[in-house]
């Protein structure tokens, strides 16, 4: 039985998606349409608890949360390549890592793109905006200074590389794209080329953005 990835495009989907691919792992995909709740067409949706993508339904397994699925999926002979053994200090770290990307920096652009869900007047919308930019800079800061060279682990590719490469792609119509920092940018440069992420581009008919 295939697995069945549901999907908002352009969504934090992106990233189990394309470890979906990397490891060459059968699958199918549910477009979801993020503003509209679960139709009867989707009767597996109903069974999910947070109703939303991304969503991952491996035969009776159902999870949802973009890093639990990520996890799922890395746990699976085929993806292991992607992510150092549990329990190593290298796992540890990887983990570290991915807990950070999810809930700072990518806390940070849910702030800068969704204001209103802190405040109410466009005053202090404009204030949670700035904040999250500033924020952020810090943040890509610091991870610029922990990074490895051409890839987020010293000793090569990972998820992480992959989830660095979609935040970067939500920050490249910002003031300052993470493509900014160095280090950064070759790993996100490095990633968006990969055939995984250009396909999962594809299929979910969504571009990187264009800048002047």
């Amino acid at each position: 039985m295939s697995i069945l990835l549901y999907y908002s495009p352009g969504s934090g989907a992106q990233v189990p998606h394309v470890l979906l691919e990397e490891a060459v792992l059968d699958y199918e995909l549910r477009r979801l349409d993020a503003r509209e709740p679960p139709s009867g067409e989707q009767p597996l949706l109903h069974n999910i608890p947070s109703r939303r993508a991304p969503a991952l339904v491996d035969g009776t397994e159902v999870v949802f949360e973009t890093g639990a699925i990520i996890l799922h999926i890395l746990a699976k002979q085929e993806a292991s390549y992607m992510m150092p053994a549990y329990g190593s200090p290298d796992g540890s770290r990887f983990l570290q890592w991915l807990f950070y990307l999810i809930t700072t920096p990518q806390q940070s652009l849910l702030e800068y793109y969704t204001p209103e869900r802190w405040a109410t007047s466009e005053e202090d919308r404009e204030k949670v905006r700035h904040n999250g930019m500033v924020k952020l800079i810090h943040q890509c800061d610091f991870m610029e200074s922990h990074v490895a060279q051409g890839s987020f682990m010293p000793f090569g590719f990972t998820a992480l590389d992959i989830y660095l490469t979609m935040l970067a792609r939500w920050t490249v119509i910002m003031e300052i794209p993470m493509t900014r920092w160095d280090r950064l940018g070759a790993i996100i440069e490095a990633t968006r080329e990969r055939p995984s992420f250009q396909k999962m581009m594809r299929m979910q008919e969504i571009a990187w953005p264009e800048t002047d």
